[in-house]
């Protein structure tokens, strides 16, 4: 589920008040910096899968009916864990995410190995096209998607995005906190399944900070079990800077990758 929200944020002269945020490893710094909302967010993708799929790997590789044991490198409860940080300007939002998974080491069956993936997502708009681009920095190459006359996601009015969730079942379920903030809570329950948004709501942030999604969680979703609420998928903002610069090149896919034309 995404939430949209439009940020404008003055780009040209930045002030000392200005705070400078980790610089993401794929962009240089060449002395051109960009204002931006800057976020932190930690989460998972599914707790409990890590240990499901060493259970099957265990059950499936046993001497003599295999010709070795299971072999585990790395704590299967990391499975699905991922830290994403965002920066967002006034034409341009970049994502970057690490993310922890467990997987067959080079093809397999009977060796898992706990391993980082990285990606990055950099959506922008010109003024008359947006781009999508979506890179696996890992294998060094992604796709690249240019929509024309359409402003992405960086256009979307904040009253109509809450109209969207309200239409789809979500409604108004008290407020919590995140990041220091203040953030108003939506709920939408089917059946087992409980999802939640929370959205900032804080007089301490800006104005056109208004709406940033600062949590997103189905309270219960399990591949195994849908009313497993330790299965369940989430995103928590840990930390948020309003006033923060980041490098131009943030906004730039790095020179080495391969990026193919997708319609």
């Amino acid at each position: 589920m995404r939430f949209r929200v439009f940020v404008l944020l003055a780009s040209s002269t930045l002030s000392g008040a200005y705070a400078q945020t980790p610089t993401p490893p794929y962009a240089g710094d060449d002395g051109q910096r960009e204002a931006v909302i800057y976020t932190e967010q930690n989460g998972s993708l599914g707790a409990g899968l890590g240990p499901i799929k060493v259970k099957t790997c265990q059950s499936v590789c046993q001497p003599p009916v295999h010709a070795k044991p299971c072999q585990v490198d790395g704590d299967p409860a990391r499975d699905g864990e991922f830290t994403t940080r965002s920066w967002r300007a006034p034409n341009a939002v970049a994502r970057y995410t690490e993310t922890w998974g467990l997987a067959q080491g080079e093809g397999d069956v009977c060796t898992l190995r706990l391993t980082l993936l990285r990606t990055l997502r950099i959506n922008s708009f010109d003024g008359s096209a947006s781009t999508l681009i979506s890179i696996n920095l890992d294998r060094g190459e992604g796709t690249r998607r240019v929509i024309r006359g359409k402003p992405g996601v960086l256009a979307i009015d904040t009253n109509k995005g809450l109209a969207a969730l309200r239409a789809t079942g979500y409604v108004e379920s008290g407020r919590s906190r995140h990041a220091g903030y203040a953030c108003r809570v939506l709920r939408k329950v089917e059946d087992k399944l409980v999802q939640e948004v929370c959205l900032l709501d804080d007089s301490n942030a800006p104005a056109t900070a208004i709406g940033l999604p600062v949590q997103l969680m189905p309270l219960a979703d399990s591949t195994m079990n849908s009313s497993a609420p330790e299965g369940r998928i989430y995103s928590e903002t840990i930390a948020v800077k309003f006033d923060a610069t980041a490098p131009a090149s943030t906004f730039s896919p790095p020179s080495n990758i391969r990026l193919k034309d997708v319609k």
